[in-house]
């Protein structure tokens, strides 16, 4: 079989290449993609359609991994990834704002393909740069929160499914 880092490199460098052919190949059928604890994904054809969704709502998706640790069948990655929002995701509408997550992600590699990845990110971040405009690493001011909160609130669970996935570019 093939190294775990080896097959989540592919996936990463699929991502970034935004060949989503190859990306679905280092998936498992039944891969099981889990996003701040909700269970957002139970096959790579879901998995594809997430990830093709992020990458079209923001083109120009670059990720940085920012450590890598394997052990056994496990990978997990450290990343920050950033893009801009030129069409409509996760229910929120193009705002044209730049956006940046971190977050960390962890997949479990069985007979050559991922069969779980498991990301946890920040996500607060990311909704006010969407739908406020704040800039990357600072939130919003609180009246403005409490008025998006109103607004995208139900949307975020929406964001999280769609948000973007383990993989970063080299």
């Amino acid at each position: 079989g093939q190294w775990p880092a080896a097959v989540v490199h592919r996936l990463v460098r699929a991502e970034a290449n935004r060949d989503l052919d190859a990306y679905a190949a280092c998936l498992a059928a039944d891969v099981e993609v889990w996003i701040n604890g909700r269970l957002t994904a139970r096959s790579r054809e879901a998995q594809r359609t997430a990830t093709e969704a992020t990458l079209t709502a923001l083109p120009d998706w670059e990720r940085e991994t920012l450590g890598v640790h394997a052990d056994g069948t496990t990978v997990g990655l450290r990343w920050r990834g950033s893009g801009t929002h030129s069409t409509p995701w996760g229910g929120v509408p193009a705002s044209g704002n730049h956006v940046e997550f971190h977050g960390t992600s962890w997949c479990e590699v069985v007979d050559g393909l991922i069969n779980r990845i498991q990301i946890d990110m920040d996500m607060a971040g990311p909704l006010g740069q969407l739908a406020l405009g704040a800039p990357a690493g600072q939130a919003p001011d609180h009246q403005a929160r409490a008025g998006a909160h109103q607004d995208i609130g139900a949307d975020a669970q929406t964001l999280e499914h769609a948000g973007p996935k383990a993989l970063e570019h080299d």
